[in-house]
């Protein structure tokens, strides 16, 4: 407790000196402090008494989770936040004027939008361009930067699901009865350290894209994240062909450039739409070239796991992918 006049900008004060703010209300703050350790503190005026009082925790084991449990518990000195429902992700379900009220803080004083916005077009802008569209991409990862002063990040690894957002639910619900959708968020456990879920978004009528919100440090970051990935702004990436939208992500790595026709990819070639139109042979595979108006592929077989070898044999196709004599 400290004795002394109410002050509004004691909360001000107390953090000038602090490392880093993860984030902040009107009454406390998560923060680094000077010995760069993960801190919580929570402020309570009592006007009867004229007297602060203070709620302070410190993670000694140096993890964010840590110190998100402590914040949980630190502000319990307001009614408001007391009660064993109190950190649930059930409040996902509210309103964002009524969550940032609940919460006393909002999505732009908790996360960087604009670095956040400008991570995930590096992130989607290469993997949407032709030919990489058509290719499975590898573990794709995108970074929410917090709001601070200490850099720091919440990493998101988007998962690629080849089917309609209502087959990821239902198969969702399947495997985590207890879980529950919101539109497109489907959160598998409601609270507690193991508090998850994962937003969705579909970039075409089969192919689903996964946000899942685990590596967030504590439940109102959690809470807030899920408001960043719906202000994510699709527009800015490449603009997709209705022709091609079936084909997205489709294919095993690499792609090779036939031409200007179509490109080589592991299972086959493929035409400027991402249409196969001609797959690899089940004993080794082909080399494609375009000798004008034919595809030619050199047969190279299969000798063992990775090994092949180059024939002699050739083989000729029209630009549709349809088997020719060349005269």
């Amino acid at each position: 407790m400290v004795k002394t006049a109410k002050d509004p900008a004691y909360l001000d004060r107390w953090l000038a000196s602090q490392k880093g703010i993860l984030f902040r209300t009107d009454n406390g703050a998560v923060y680094y402090n000077e010995d760069y350790t993960p801190e919580a503190v929570y402020f309570q005026y009592d006007d009867a008494t004229g007297t602060w009082l203070v709620a302070r925790a410190n993670a000694v084991d140096g993890e964010l989770t840590t110190v998100a449990r402590a914040w949980a518990i630190v502000r319990t000195m307001e009614p408001q936040y007391r009660g064993k429902d109190v950190l649930s992700l059930a409040d996902l379900s509210l309103p964002g004027k009524e969550l940032e009220s609940r919460y006393q803080t909002s999505m732009n004083q908790l996360f960087d939008v604009v670095e956040t916005q400008r991570s995930f077009e590096e992130t989607l802008t290469p993997l949407l361009k032709k030919p990489q569209r058509f290719i499975k991409p590898l573990s794709p990862r995108m970074s929410v930067k917090y709001n601070s002063c200490f850099s720091n990040y919440i990493y998101v690894d988007i998962k690629v699901h080849h089917t309609t957002l209502d087959e990821v639910m239902a198969k969702n619900q399947q495997k985590y009865p207890n879980g529950k959708r919101l539109e497109n968020l489907f959160i598998f456990t409601m609270n507690g350290d193991n508090a998850n879920y994962s937003w969705y978004y579909r970039l075409a009528d089969n192919l689903t894209l996964e946000f899942p919100a685990r590596q967030a440090a504590s439940l109102e970051n959690q809470l807030f994240l899920a408001q960043v990935f719906k202000h994510l702004d699709f527009s800015k990436l490449p603009k997709i062909p209705a022709s091609e939208k079936k084909n997205l992500f489709k294919y095993n790595p690499f792609a090779k450039a036939v031409a200007d026709i179509g490109f080589e990819v592991d299972d086959g070639f493929i035409d400027n739409d991402g249409n196969l139109l001609i797959p690899m042979p089940k004993n080794g595979k082909y080399s494609f070239e375009w000798q004008s108006p034919y595809i030619v592929a050199t047969f190279v077989k299969s000798e063992g796991e990775g090994v092949y070898r180059r024939t002699d044999q050739k083989f000729t196709f029209d630009r549709h992918g349809k088997a020719v004599k060349k005269p």
